[in-house]
């Protein structure tokens, strides 16, 4: 009798936590496809009910595009900081092209009243910043084609005014959308070039600039604020940018980062120019055109130890020095021309060669590869006894381990990771790139195992991937010790008063940018303002915090205790910073997986110490790693009580985005 109640009981439970399950999942799909409804009808690029007309100081015309919103019904107007507003003049987007009158509604700084004869629209004018404005017309007339594949170009022009003045007409050689997870933005990235070099507000010359989005990132700044601080602690090659208003065939996109492309050559990172070598060898050729090759089963498998190329002929006479590669995910690699997987399965993409031959692939990959062999060794050094630091510039790698930990980069170790190659023979950090979904900003909803990216009080770099095994390096602790302290401190400080300018500087085009994306949930000016300075204050706020938390864990003798979840779960690691000697109360551990925890292991094996959650271990040597050991079978229980905080975080996070969504 007890045994069928038991099974009963266990029966009642199991369907009610299916029913459970199953009404959060039709809940979900409800609220993805009513999101679906909402992001088309605010975010689309939508034909205008009439065009506004205007000049700017020196006597240039420029048109906007009227935009409707469907929030309050009424027709926005996003003009640049460049026109004279009381020159303003409607034209109605149809055949008639008829003029219309504008009349100020009373009482109200920004509102008037369209009018074209009988019919009229009640619209809303708004004037950003005093920054560029970037306009762009394509020859299509139309963003579709572009919108449709990111891999589309289409021929344009591009007009950059700057206080008042235009500052720059040329012819562009293309247009194309750019970016990985950013392009599944309503507000996408585009890449432009030039046929010949040109000189973009100072930047340097050059045929290939970036227009990045802006929206992730509530303060506008962020990429901002942290290429100045690369800039001014010396990280050769940083970016140089400008934030901008960007306007596409008269339609109002938002603001921008223009910004250097990462590439090779004089203006970018200066050294050799592979693909122009290759180029010049091989006259007449397409090489982009070429097929690819690899040593690994297909074109589609991002083995270990593996590489891919392009099946160019002849190759230059010196492939020594002329390399810029990026650390990326497994899945991106695969879609890249050329590059390769290292023994220990990080994959590395080649932007410069960016169509490399196959001398020049195994050229860069053994020399990272004899590298990679130094760094996870205990003791630095690879089969032939040379030490990991003879490799490297070490002051640059520590320098830009500072700047990604500061910004808590989610990025980093995965992806936008550079280092280059130039004649010295070592490798040397940089640039760094991409940082809008940094200092806080939580990437992913419902994720029980991501790491907790939003707390500014908590290291996080240093305990994955690429940088956790330079971490391990006492010599590579004592550099980043040595650059916080004499060096990147204080250029810290420096970006805190730029990111107080910014209030005031971006102001008027972020009150533009958050009505247009409904970044900040209003669309009154006011509270759009009041928000924008509030993210900026929440941004200072993480920055202070981590400097607190740097000034107290960068010093002489630190030790590290890392915990890697072990097995499948190789890439989840987290740790703690404390000083030599020091005893620390060992963690439970923090990954949710199917299978029990049986506790910690010094190797991952099992055969070394073993250690539970709550055991004390004094931190004598550099550094410790405890791996997690486990059952070897999955737990049904854990399984289904995963199952179900999985779809609980999911369903909560979606809910409350959703409902964000909807009230904006």
């Amino acid at each position: 009798m007890k045994i069928r109640a038991k099974k009963k009981g266990l029966i009642a439970a199991v369907c009610i936590i299916a029913g459970i399950l199953l009404i959060c999942a039709i809940m979900l799909g409800w609220l993805y496809l009513k999101s679906g409804e909402i992001d088309r009808a605010k975010y689309e690029i939508q034909t205008p009910d009439f065009i506004v007309s205007a000049h700017t100081a020196d006597g240039n015309d420029i048109s906007v595009n009227s935009w409707h919103n469907n929030k309050d019904g009424k027709q926005y107007v996003f003009l640049p900081s460049d026109v004279e507003i009381a020159d303003m003049t409607a034209i109605k987007n149809d055949e008639t092209q008829q003029q219309g009158t504008l009349e100020k509604a009373d009482g109200s700084e920004n509102e008037y009243k369209v009018s074209f004869g009988s019919s009229s629209y009640d619209t809303v004018v708004l004037q950003g910043s005093n920054i560029p404005s970037v306009c762009i017309t394509t020859d299509s007339k139309s963003l579709e084609e572009l919108y449709s594949d990111k891999s589309n170009k289409d021929k344009a022009h591009i007009d950059i005014f700057d206080n008042g003045e235009l500052v720059v007409s040329e012819k562009l050689k293309s247009i194309k959308g750019r970016g990985n997870a950013s392009w599944d933005f309503p507000q996408k990235s585009f890449n432009i070039k030039f046929k010949n070099k040109i000189d973009l507000l100072g930047m340097g010359g050059a045929k290939k600039f970036s227009l990045i989005t802006s929206y992730v990132d509530p303060t506008l700044i962020k990429d901002y604020i942290t290429y100045s601080l690369a800039d001014n602690i010396k990280l050769e090659y940083t970016p140089d940018c400008r934030i901008a208003d960007l306007y596409v065939n008269g339609d109002y996109l938002g603001v921008y980062l223009l910004t250097d492309s990462i590439g090779a050559g004089s203006g970018r990172v200066d050294i050799n120019d592979l693909d122009d070598a290759n180029e010049l060898a091989n006259p007449g050729v397409a090489i982009d055109e070429l097929a690819v090759k690899t040593n690994a089963e297909s074109l589609e498998a991002a083995s270990d130890n593996t590489q891919k190329w392009v099946e160019i002929e002849n190759e230059p006479d010196d492939i020594t020095n002329g390399y810029i590669i990026e650390l990326e995910f497994k899945q991106r690699y695969i879609k890249e021309s050329s590059g390769f997987v290292t023994q220990n399965g990080q994959a590395v993409v080649l932007n410069s060669p960016e169509y490399a031959t196959q001398g020049e692939i195994e050229y860069i990959s053994s020399l990272y590869q004899e590298f990679e062999d130094a760094l996870y060794a205990q003791d630095g050094l690879n089969a032939s006894g040379r030490h990991y630091s003879e490799y490297i510039d070490m002051s640059s790698f520590a320098k830009m381990y500072l700047v990604e930990e500061l910004a808590k980069n989610k990025d980093a170790n995965d992806s936008s990771t550079y280092m280059y190659l130039d004649e010295s023979g070592i490798l040397k950090a940089g640039p760094v790139w991409d940082f809008d979904n940094a200092y806080g900003n939580q990437v992913f909803l419902g994720n029980m195992n991501d790491a907790d990216n939003v707390r500014a009080d908590e290291l996080m770099v240093c305990y994955e991937g690429f940088f956790r095994e330079l971490y391990k390096h006492g010599d590579f602790r004592q550099a980043v010790y040595n650059e916080w302290n004499t060096n990147v401190r204080s250029e810290v400080l420096g970006i805190l008063d730029l990111a107080d300018e910014s209030r005031s500087t971006f102001a008027g085009s972020a009150v533009m940018n958050g009505i247009r994306y409904n970044r900040y949930n209003t669309l009154d000016s006011e509270e759009n303002i009041g928000k924008y300075n509030s993210a900026v204050a929440d941004l200072k706020n993480f920055i202070n915090t981590r400097i607190e938390l740097f000034d107290s864990t960068f010093n002489e003798n630190t030790s590290v205790l890392f915990y890697n979840a072990n097995g499948q779960f190789s890439e989840y690691q987290y740790g703690e910073s404390v000083s030599v000697g020091d005893k620390l109360t060992i963690s439970d551990n923090m990954y949710n997986s199917n299978r029990k925890f049986l506790g910690w292991n010094t190797s991952s094996d099992g055969s070394g110490d073993a250690y539970n959650a709550g055991d004390e271990i004094n931190l004598d040597d550099e550094s410790v790693m405890l791996y997690a050991q486990w059952s070897e079978s999955d737990s049904a229980v854990l399984k289904l009580k995963n199952k179900i905080n999985n779809m609980y975080t999911k369903v909560m996070n979606s809910l409350k985005y959703r409902i964000y969504e909807v009230k904006g």
